[in-house]
């Protein structure tokens, strides 16, 4: 049979052991002592107890894992919760007028804390544990507590039928069921819960005793049909959500989530506007730092009880958050987005995320994003913010006709112009909510309101200013661009051929002064050459003639 790490070190001559005894007040502990075996016998005996001034010398003699736990129990000491716990002038007192509630609620939790910290050291550094059964100093091969590896599971059982429904637990360690009622098993820390049974201490995980303890008394726990309904809407869909089962009476079956992000543009933490991813499954919202790996749906299919188990999908979870990552969104957390770095006030950033959100959102949308405004003080439109821009060339005027959809509206651009000239992004519309309207059109656009006039619903701008507009409207307009693009950029104008009745040659500065003139002449554009004299106003001009003479009929 293999030895045990604990096993083995209670074999020494003496040493470092911990012992499991029962207070009268603070009710299971431990205490650690220095024992000795006498030569021969079955038994040791504990010379001397490290609580709760354990001296200089013979802690510079244990291993630091076993001055961790005297340190550990010591924190425990009647002396130091007195320290922490305690208004009276001493501890005799404090221990005079403890009342129930505060050793159970407070006291009691603080030293199981500490216990299974000892516990969990016990475990996996095979220091000795003993269990002090009857007020003695001697302990036999008996009182050994074997501290088992691992962790058992609780198994909740339950089985419904016609009367009603029965509910009981069991405990399994590695497959073998651990038998609880009337075994005197204890429970020796609450939650996470640890118990005693017969010689074994056993972790149990994800337990709280709350739910054992019931069954240390009885064998089963009965439900009246009547009940049953909220019954397995509580208690048992968490346990089908966090424990393991066996059901008789229902279905319990696995089902496929509908899994759906959601981004919700809110205030966060100390007021920086964030957006807080989260993701539905099937209806249940959680987190990315949410512990829970599986979700359930309890369902009442005309008395047929159904429990639906969905399981989290991490790795879809991961290709939201790289969707956003792709439209500019960064997170420390993978829960609070943002798209900006800024000093500005909180005003400026919440614009800037918003419009963030509008420019993305046709793509966000597409991908099954959920989007959403938070508690914000004002109802902010989260949809595109787009506009469509075009002109015709009538004589010497640019008429620029340009239209902003915003949601369902469609609101002609020259209502904006009252917020270009005095740069308020914030547009009421119609139902109340508030458009953010792009930063870029402030920069954009003000100099087509600054030298433009409005007629029914279109800004006329006089051709003279063909810069500002070819700006705003960029290529996309159409309708002639690509000259005006030209005359910005003169050295893409096209090569011509000069009159045949000129009779000369013309210097090549001389020349693109004629091609310019040229261009200006198909526009409708009036121009002026502005040559120093002497160098070539007069053939250039005259070149222009002789084209048209010779290139034109007489109207």
């Amino acid at each position: 049979m293999m030895v045990r790490g604990n096993e083995k070190n209670s074999q020494r001559a003496s040493g470092f052991a911990v012992i499991l005894i029962h207070h009268r007040t603070w009710g299971a502990t431990l205490v650690p002592y220095t024992y000795e075996r006498e030569p021969g016998k079955r038994f040791i005996i504990m010379r001397e107890t490290l609580s709760p001034y354990p001296s200089t010398e013979i802690l510079g003699m244990l291993t630091a894992d076993e001055r961790e736990v005297v340190k550990l129990i010591n924190d425990y000491s009647e002396k130091n919760l007195f320290r922490l716990f305690s208004k009276e002038t001493n501890a005799k007192k404090f221990l005079e007028t403890l009342d129930k509630e505060k050793l159970e609620n407070i006291i009691r939790p603080y030293i199981e804390a500490k216990m299974h910290k000892v516990l969990t050291i016990i475990r996996d550094e095979g220091i000795p544990l003993y269990h002090q059964k009857i007020k003695t100093t001697n302990f036999h091969t008996d009182d050994y507590l074997s501290v088992c590896p691992g962790y058992a599971e609780a198994v909740f059982k339950f089985s419904r039928t016609e009367a009603g429904t029965n509910y009981s637990l069991s405990v399994k360690y590695e497959e073998q069921e651990i038998s609880l009622f009337n075994s005197g098993t204890e429970v020796i820390v609450n939650s996470p819960c640890v118990i005693r049974h017969g010689n074994r201490i056993i972790f149990v995980k994800t337990l709280d005793s709350a739910k054992l303890k019931p069954f240390l008394t009885r064998e089963s726990v009965s439900i009246p049909a009547s009940a049953e309904v909220k019954y397995f809407s509580t208690f048992v869909l968490n346990a089908v959500t966090n424990f393991r089962i066996e059901a008789s009476g229902f279905e319990v079956v696995e089902g496929e989530p509908v899994i759906k992000p959601r981004l919700v543009v809110e205030s966060g933490i100390r007021g920086v506007p964030v957006a807080i991813l989260s993701y539905s499954y099937s209806g249940t919202l959680i987190y990315d730092n949410d512990p829970r790996n599986s979700f359930t749906k309890f369902r009442n299919d005309n008395g047929n009880f159904i429990f639906t188990r969905h399981f989290r999908k991490r790795e879809v979870e991961a290709h939201y958050r790289s969707i956003l990552e792709d439209q500019g969104f960064f997170s420390d957390d993978n829960i609070h987005f943002t798209n900006y770095k800024s000093d500005s006030s909180q005003g400026d950033d919440l614009l800037t995320l918003i419009e963030a959100v509008n420019r993305s959102h046709d793509e966000l949308a597409a991908a099954g994003f959920d989007i959403r405004l938070g508690s914000l003080t004002k109802k902010y439109h989260l949809g595109k913010v787009d506009i469509k821009t075009g002109y015709t060339i009538e004589n010497d005027w640019f008429d620029l006709k340009a239209e902003v959809t915003i949601g369902s509206y469609t609101i002609p651009f020259v209502r904006f112009r009252k917020h270009i000239m005095e740069g308020n992004r914030e547009y009421l519309l119609p139902d109340g909510t508030v458009a953010v309207l792009p930063e870029a059109w402030f920069t954009l656009y003000r100099d087509v309101f600054g030298f433009s006039r409005e007629e029914n619903d279109t800004l006329k701008i006089h051709k003279q200013h063909f810069p500002v507009v070819s700006e705003a409207l960029g290529s996309d307009s159409g309708g002639g661009y690509s000259n005006l693009e030209r005359l910005i950029m003169p050295d893409s104008l096209p090569p011509v051929t000069l009159p045949a009745g000129l009779g000369t040659e013309m210097r090549p500065y001389q020349a693109e002064g004629f091609s310019w003139m040229l261009f200006l002449q198909a526009n409708k554009l009036g121009g002026c050459l502005a040559d120093d004299m002497g160098l070539g106003k007069t053939i250039q001009a005259l070149a222009l003639l002789l084209h048209n003479k010779e290139n034109y009929k007489a109207e």
